[in-house]
């Protein structure tokens, strides 16, 4: 049965970004699937494969020199305690 959805109100842009969702999800693929253009999804690899491609995003990202102080002292600090 077809649904509709009210739109009254909305600026065009935003009435675009829905047409935009609702076919996103029309087309989504299901669990396990491969997604449109036939990757598998990262959330649909075996555990070890997903750690592989997990730790090889990590490593694209660039390493950051600094060293941040989260000890309960600077966290806290000037709460009164």
């Amino acid at each position: 049965m077809p649904q509709t959805i009210d739109v009254t109100g909305l600026a065009p842009e935003d009435i675009k970004a829905v047409v935009s969702l609702v076919e996103t999800l029309r087309h989504k693929p299901a669990p396990g699937t491969s997604s449109p253009n036939g990757a598998v999804l990262p959330r649909d690899l075996p555990y070890e494969e997903w750690v592989k491609w997990f730790r090889a995003w990590v490593d694209s990202h660039p390493k950051r020199d600094i060293e941040i102080d989260d000890s309960r002292e600077t966290i806290y600090a000037g709460r009164g305690e």
